[in-house]
């Protein structure tokens, strides 16, 4: 388990009713951003030779010069598990660009 930073425009990013970013928001912003891909869904082999799946809707992947990482959409929020602070900067970035914040599970703001 790793723990999860949202980008979100609530005060607490559970309780984002009425206060969502859209999916159609979420996938203009990766449109506009050269460093990120939409995806639909994500593979990997497990050791043991068989394979785990995720699908979703506003999945991207976001490729910098050091790392790949995934961002997903869920529930009006973008969340990241357990990024590393320049993750941690970009997402910063991009709140700054939907008018949300970043912001922790225990509700804590970067």
């Amino acid at each position: 388990m790793g723990y999860n930073v949202y980008i979100t425009r609530a005060a607490k990013w559970y309780e984002n009713e009425g206060t969502p970013i859209s999916l159609q928001e979420w996938k203009d912003y990766v449109e506009s951003d050269p460093e990120f891909e939409m995806m639909e869904e994500i593979a990997v082999s497990l050791p043991n030779g068989s394979m785990m799946s995720y699908a979703s809707k506003g999945m991207a992947m976001w490729v910098s010069d050091e790392e790949e990482v995934l961002f997903d959409y869920q529930e009006g929020n973008i969340v990241v598990k357990g990024p590393e602070d320049d993750v941690i900067e970009k997402m910063k970035h991009i709140a700054s660009r939907l008018q949300a914040k970043v912001q922790g599970e225990e509700n804590e703001e970067y």
